[in-house]
Parts: C-alpha cells; structure tokens; sequence
C-alpha cells in the first residue's frame, strides 16, 4: 500500500544534521526518512498497532519503505509532484524575488532532455553556455535584470511550490533554544553544560510516502509521533497523517501515463532522497552508481510483483556529493560512513533494454520513487524521481510574472 503522509509539528523539531562549532544545527527543509521511522515506529509499538516481536521482524527486515519529508511551504492544498517539489541539479534560483511570491525557479535543461548525450561535463557546459545566452538576450530586450544569467545561482535540493506556470523557492522557518545544566546538589549552573539548538519552528508541515507492504499501517490514519531529539522535553511532537493513494494517481502525477520511450533513449532521475548504495563493488572502488541498472531490482521484487523489465546503462550524474552516518542506539556502535549523491542529484541513464507494455513500464518507474531502488529506502535513502519531461519551467516563464 502507497501511502503520502503529512507530518505537523506540534512543537519545536531537533532535528540534527551536524554539529558545528555553537551547537547543534538542524536540517534546513526537510526530516530524514531515517527519523520518520524511528519515530512512526516508536509510536506504533507505544499505541499497540505493532508487539515487540513485530518491533523486531521490522528492525532486522524492514517492510516499510520511506521517504524524507519535505517542506510543503505556505500552499494551502500542497500536493507533491503537482505543486510542490524540490528543484534539481540544473535548477537555478533568482537573487531577486518578485513581489510578495518570492525567488523564482527555472531551469536550464528545458527542451534538451532528449538531446543525445556522449560527454555528460560538455553536455553541461552547453546547457549553462545556452542559458546565459537566453538571458542576456531577454534582459536586453526586456531591460530587466531579473533575467541576466548572472544574478541566478544553484539550488540543488531546494524545496520549489508552484504558482501559476512558474516556480519560487520556500524555507522553512528554525529558531535557537539554548539550554543548560543544572547541578542537583548546588543548584547552580554545571560546569561545561551549555547547550545551543537549532530547531525546526513549529506550526509547520512537511510530505514524503511511505510504501507499506505487510499491512502494518492499515489501522492507522493519524497517529502523534516523537521526532528528533529532546522529545522528553517537549520537542519535535508532531502528528503523521496517512493518506492512500493508488499507483495510477501516481503515475499519472509522475507525467508517465503518456510515457514514449524507446531503446537508446535518454532517461533521468532526480535523487528525491540522497542517494547511496550497499554494493561491495562501489564501497571498495570509492563508487555510487554502477555502470548498469537492472529494473526491478532485488529490493523492489520483495515488495511488489512486476509485469516489466528494463536495463538502463548509466552516462553520468549532476549535482553534490554528501555523506550519511550516525550512531546506532540497537549496536552502541557508530554507523558506516556511506558517500552519497545529495537530494536533488540528477542521474542520467540510457535505455539499453525494455520489456513489457507502456502501463507496466510507467509502474516500474513510478515504483523507483515510493519503493526505493535498493534496501536503504528503509532508511529513507535512494528514492530515485523518473523525469519523462522536465517539471521546472525555464527562464522564458518570468515574462508573464513579471508583467
């Protein structure tokens, strides 16, 4: 079962993401799947929906496939993939904002996915050459700075709500907690216990999906959840609503229901969530993505039966690099340090192989946002988004905002 969840924050959200010099500094637009699930789950066993033998079977087999949840701004209806998304590796957001929308969103890549692709670093340099060109010819003409190429910079990642045709980027909104130490006996301030917090505001909503196979959550449609640290203390109390959606409204979001593709053609996906990968090939070579990618994989075959096939053969990737780890509460033991393609990533294959009718294709594809590519998306990693034509507008969408 497909379900796109909502997650209100009831109070302040420590959600961390590092440790810097002053304190701890949270995440910026979104929560991690990881802390969704640690928390959802939490929840579940505390409410009796799961028992502590469903608790563990989780632990050591995850069924639940879930995504990061991702900032829904000031929309009122928010709705991903249809008005709410986040901007990907050929994005570039405006210095300037336009009255009271805010910094517009374009993209660079408008109109060239299907250009054929033999050196992905050349590939780049004509998009940014073709875009600078574009713009300086509309600022001259339109006698608007807005669109000179050098007042945009990159947004990888970037959480994007859509007014009319055009994008505009949101943040969310973070206040400091600062918090000390006492000690029991003197009733003073103990030596060296200072803490300062970023947090996460509350009043504020965030989306991802869940993908629920075992039917752990067919009981549930609102449950209150802990997320983050300092949930003792009265932080990051939330509510987590459940909505069903089918695989059809999915697709058909995705823009897959008139998917055309053929054999040698360009396909891309959008790192929805970072992307890493267990391989023992690419940990011992210092490698992300393999040269080939073979649909359904592994992991997707636990969850769903598939009617299609299809063999994509990798020509290169866009956008930054990251790292995710921790510590791990169940072994007392640090995780290990994956390198990843960070959120908003592009990864660009070629259709080497593809079998089945266009539904079950577009099924496929879809499923590689829900479910996952590989056994990480338990942990709220590789979720990877099938572009069939590029969702952010180009630069030529300004004109009419701007008029």
């Amino acid at each position: 079962m497909i379900y796109e969840y909502e997650l209100n924050l009831l109070s302040p959200a420590i959600v961390t993401r590092k440790v810097g010099r002053l304190g701890y500094k949270s995440y910026d637009d979104l929560i991690p799947g990881s802390v969704v699930r640690g928390g959802l789950l939490t929840a579940l066993y505390e409410r009796g929906y799961i028992d502590l033998k469903d608790l563990e079977e989780e632990v050591d087999n995850p069924s639940l496939s879930i995504s990061s949840a991702y900032f829904s701004g000031d929309l009122e209806e928010p709705m991903l993939f249809s008005n709410l998304c986040i901007a990907h590796a050929f994005s570039r957001v405006s210095k300037h904002s336009i009255g009271d929308y805010g910094q517009p969103i374009v993209s660079i890549l408008s109109g060239y996915e299907k250009k054929a692709i033999s050196d992905i670093s050349r590939y780049v340099e004509e998009l940014e050459k073709g875009f600078s060109k574009l713009g300086m010819e509309l600022s001259a003409k339109k006698k608007q700075t807005i669109f000179n190429p050098l007042e945009f910079k990159r947004c990888t990642g970037a959480i994007a709500v859509k007014i009319g045709d055009v994008w505009f980027r949101r943040n969310s909104a973070h206040e400091v907690s600062v918090n000390i130490g006492l000690h029991r006996g003197r009733r003073s301030v103990e030596s060296e216990m200072f803490f300062y917090y970023e947090a996460i505001s509350r009043d504020q909503s965030f989306r991802g999906f869940i993908v629920d196979s075992k039917g752990i959550l067919d009981n549930v449609k609102e449950i209150r959840v802990g997320i983050g640290r300092g949930v003792s203390r009265g932080f990051g109390r939330a509510t987590l609503k459940l909505r069903r959606i089918s695989v059809e409204d999915l697709i058909k979001r995705l823009n897959l229901d008139n998917l055309d593709l053929d054999e040698g053609a360009n396909m891309f996906f959008v790192c929805f969530t970072p992307y890493a990968s267990f391989d023992p090939e690419g940990l011992l070579r210092g490698r992300i993505l393999r040269d080939t990618l073979t649909l359904p994989t592994d992991w997707m075959k636990m969850h769903k039966e598939f009617n299609a096939e299809a063999r994509l053969k990798l020509i290169g990737s866009v956008g930054g690099y990251g790292r995710y780890g921790g510590y791990s509460l169940k072994t007392g033991y640090p995780k290990m340090v994956l390198r990843t393609l960070v959120s908003g990533s592009v990864i660009i294959y070629k259709v080497d192989h593809l079998d089945g009718d266009i539904h079950s294709i577009a099924e496929l594809f879809a499923s590689m946002l829900v479910l996952g590519v590989n056994e990480l998306a338990a942990y709220g990693l590789s979720h990877l988004l099938p572009m069939s034509t590029d969702y952010i507008s180009g630069p030529l969408s300004l004109e009419e905002v701007i008029k």
